[in-house]
């Protein structure tokens, strides 16, 4: 498994986060953390608490559509019991809290604070991994 200590897993993912912060990336999923890491996924999951507590990240679900897996719905909280038809294709589905999907984002404030980036005149753009 994994034969870090605490210390050493808070200063990967630590590092990690900053890295998120000075890049495009606005939007993703745990398990990008465990690729730049090389963290398993159950000690990210379990970290994830911490760093929000700490108003670094925010944690929040999405709901994909069942026919053209696009995200219909965004909510802070996995329980979702209502039916949505998607606007891309029309089909309806019906959401239960085991299809959410978690995703992540940097708190504003933590990314302003940990960028390396400059303000250019170009135009910014935006990636989103999920």
């Amino acid at each position: 498994m994994c034969n870090l200590r605490a210390w050493e897993i808070n200063a990967k993912i630590d590092a990690a986060l900053k890295s998120i912060a000075s890049s495009s990336v606005i939007k993703f999923y745990p398990t990008y953390l465990v690729k730049i890491t090389n963290l398993p996924l159950k000690i990210i999951l379990e970290n994830l608490a911490y760093y929000k507590k700490q108003q670094i990240i925010l944690i929040s679900f999405e709901f994909l559509c069942e026919n053209c897996h696009r995200p219909l719905i965004s909510s802070d909280s996995p329980d979702c019991a209502e039916e949505v038809v998607c606007k891309y294709c029309g089909e309806e589905n019906y959401f239960e809290a085991t299809d959410a999907i978690m995703t992540l984002q940097l708190d504003p404030f933590y990314r302003k604070a940990n960028s390396n980036q400059h303000e250019s005149p170009k135009k910014k753009r935006t990636l989103m991994l999920v």
